[in-house]
């Protein structure tokens, strides 16, 4: 018995010096991270603005409002709070997807990799830019809190606390003020959870229908301001909502031209994770010829999609060829490489795991469904859904890797060094554009003072991995950032150069 005492410290231990390592990166990484974008007008007198009004008229993300409000003020709750829900975000998705092997460090750092790694312009959108980190990110925390409660609770007896009900009555509240496709995602998991436990585990029904009281009251909150009739009715200058025989015009149209690359064609680490691991289980065991052509036909799909995501997924530029052929082509082989996956689902062994992938997938497509009918589709619209294919990533790698103590070894120290590079790499690639956006506001003050008409300044060295930090003139930001840097709009004209010539035009 000591001994096992001992072990589990040791374990705990692990985890928290782990959880700080992947902590303090997260708090360097926001240092590095500038603010840009949206985060200029939250950080002016039109976010005060629009949180004196309620937000009426402009959106029912209280929670992520107020906060955007905060963050774009203060650099110490902003790093604080990046620092946090990052790790938190790390810290969820590991335990959901590998629940029983998480008393080792390999996972976080394989998880930690796997989201430093995704779509650049989903990054971009994301970790990379505090208006999106403060609603996609923590917009994620809730429901993935309330589903590693579910997991936790199904076999737990005990009837839930009063004040555990607190917990989740707020937990509920908090992931419907956040982002509106988690709203309505949140909604269908309490009512899914409901079912479940009242067919399994009766005792735990208080703690989930104090969840779905607080998403409902959430919602309510939410969608009571104006801007949601506005949209629906077809009057907002911003978004807009297809219905009836426009609506499937609407999906196809948002499909091909957005969803299916910044969900799978620009996310070929995680997907080729994900096909190799099917493509295992699906030989694992032998077959008839039937069942082996079968199979070899969805390794094909799997395999080549993998492939084409991974390591040519600029093959067709279109540049060089018609840019509606290329979509359709390549959104049709997206559709194909989903039913493939699906199929091999047969092929797993074990049920509980097959069962979990079927509702990550279920999740990912209920998540991507809202923005199918509503425009525009953006990279940071597609996050929610590519945590869920980490989770389904993260569940295959630790099956598969599960079958032999060789395979198990090997994968901890890739997880490791996979983990550890992705880390090291954003960290230098973003604070090379955090050095540089800290030189862009010297050289405009040095300008400013030699009365210089035309101000010039420098593109950030990386700014794929940042989300509007040089905006175009005729964008709204444009101002805003002159605003923000005491340029005169009347008097002076900002100018956005190459890094290349960062030094030739000052």
């Amino acid at each position: 018995m000591p001994k096992k005492n001992t072990q589990t410290a040791f374990q705990k231990n692990n985890l928290f010096w782990t959880l700080g390592i992947i902590f303090i990166f997260f708090l360097l990484l926001g240092v590095a991270t500038p603010l840009s974008g949206d985060d200029w007008t939250w950080a002016s007198s039109i976010g005060l603005h629009r949180l004196s009004t309620g937000f009426i008229g402009y959106n029912g993300r209280i929670i992520s409002n107020v906060l955007e409000i905060i963050i774009t003020r203060n650099i110490f709750i902003r790093v604080f709070l990046y620092a946090s829900l990052s790790t938190g975000l790390v810290y969820l998705t590991t335990k959901i997807a590998l629940y029983k092997s998480t008393i080792h460090i390999w996972p976080y750092f394989l998880t930690t990799g796997l989201y430093l790694t995704l779509s650049t312009e989903v990054y971009s959108q994301t970790f990379g830019w505090f208006a999106g980190f403060i609603n996609y990110i923590l917009g994620m925390l809730p429901i993935f809190y309330f589903i590693l409660w579910n997991i936790e609770h199904k076999n737990n007896h005990q009837k839930v606390s009063i004040y555990n009900s607190v917990i989740l009555l707020l937990v509920g509240v908090t992931s419907s003020l956040i982002i509106e496709n988690v709203t309505i995602y949140s909604i269908l998991l309490a009512i899914t959870a409901i079912i479940y436990f009242f067919k399994k585990n009766k005792s735990q029904l208080l703690g989930i229908y104090a969840y779905t009281i607080g998403t409902l009251i959430g919602a309510i909150i939410m969608f009571s301001n104006p801007i949601y009739k506005t949209e629906l009715t077809g009057n907002s200058n911003f978004r807009h909502v297809a219905f009836g025989a426009a609506m499937w015009t609407k999906v196809s149209q948002i499909y091909t031209s957005a969803m299916y690359k910044y969900v799978f064609q620009e996310n070929g680490l995680i997907i080729l994770i994900i096909s190799i691991c099917l493509i295992i289980c699906l030989w694992r065991k032998t077959s008839n010829v039937l069942n082996s052509i079968f199979k070899a036909i969805l390794s094909l799909i799997l395999i080549s999609y993998a492939f084409f995501s991974a390591f040519i997924r600029n093959l067709l530029p279109i540049t060089n060829f018609d840019q509606m052929m290329v979509s359709y082509l390549l959104a049709s082989f997206s559709i194909l490489f989903i039913v493939a996956l699906c199929l091999s689902l047969i092929y797993i062994g074990n049920t509980t795991i097959r069962w979990h992938l079927l509702f990550y997938i279920l999740s990912a497509l209920i998540l991507s469904a809202p923005f199918a009918v509503i425009s525009p589709y953006g990279p940071r619209c597609a996050f929610a859904t590519i945590c869920f294919m980490i989770l389904a990533a993260l569940k295959l790698f630790n099956y598969v890797t599960s079958f032999s103590s060789e395979l198990i070894n090997i994968s901890r120290s890739l997880s490791l060094v996979f983990g550890c590079f992705s880390m090291l790499f954003i960290l230098i690639i973003m604070s090379t554009n955090g050095y540089i956006n800290q030189e862009r506001a010297k050289k405009i003050n040095t300008q400013l003072a030699k009365n210089q008409k035309v101000i010039y300044v420098s593109r950030l060295p990386f700014q794929q991995y940042n989300w509007d930090t040089s905006p175009n003139i005729t964008r709204f930001q444009h101002n805003m950032y002159m605003k923000r840097m005491h340029i005169s709009i009347t008097n002076h004209k900002l100018v956005f150069v190459p890094f290349k010539d960062r030094n030739s035009k000052f």
